[in-house]
């Protein structure tokens, strides 16, 4: 954690001979820097302290993580996938 912190010093003292992107980035990074170093160092501390989002992260598969971050959403998206299905399965009924 000394050696990431000595590093981000050095980056941060030649943010002037920098791309201004990363200068940016690197400013912006300084004021939440010891949160952000910490949060790394111990695995114990969760990445989110919403409940919603932890039990997503953990139960969905990859690809919907991101994509529903409450159980309205979740459950809209689940009831128009069905619907779907319906109208795509549907058979014609002929008398």
């Amino acid at each position: 954690m000394k050696d990431a912190k000595r590093r981000f010093k050095f980056l941060f003292n030649s943010i002037k001979h920098l791309n201004s992107l990363i200068g940016d980035l690197i400013q912006k990074l300084s004021k939440i820097f010891d949160k952000t170093i910490n949060h790394i160092a111990n695995d114990n501390m969760p990445s989110t302290n919403n409940k919603k989002e932890k039990h997503f992260g953990i139960t969905l598969p990859g690809f919907l993580k991101r994509r529903f971050r409450t159980d309205l959403e979740l459950e809209m998206h689940l009831n128009f996938a069905e619907y779907r299905w319906i109208q795509r399965n549907k058979k014609s009924v002929t008398f």
